[in-house]
């Protein structure tokens, strides 16, 4: 289960922070969001040794045109030739 881990606020963007409410020491994620629009924008996840994983999206693009070819998954062969 998961629990509130906090809440803050600053210019143009808010941050929502949670943890597992039984283990708070295996760490936390934290949502970041810009303000007007509302929109995820960053993910920051803290280990249980509190190292930092931080991932920033950029270029965001809603509904785009993706080719097909990206969701062809090929096996690897592991028979001898």
């Amino acid at each position: 289960m998961l629990e509130f881990g906090g809440y803050e606020r600053d210019a143009g963007a808010f941050s929502i922070t949670v943890r597992d409410a039984k283990n708070p020491d295996l760490g936390s994620l934290s949502l970041i969001f810009t303000d007007n629009p509302v929109a995820l924008r960053q993910w920051v996840v803290t280990d249980p040794q509190r190292g930092v994983t931080r991932v920033t999206l950029s270029d965001v693009r809603l509904d785009p045109t993706l080719n097909r070819d990206l969701f062809v998954f090929n096996r690897f062969d592991r028979s001898t030739k």
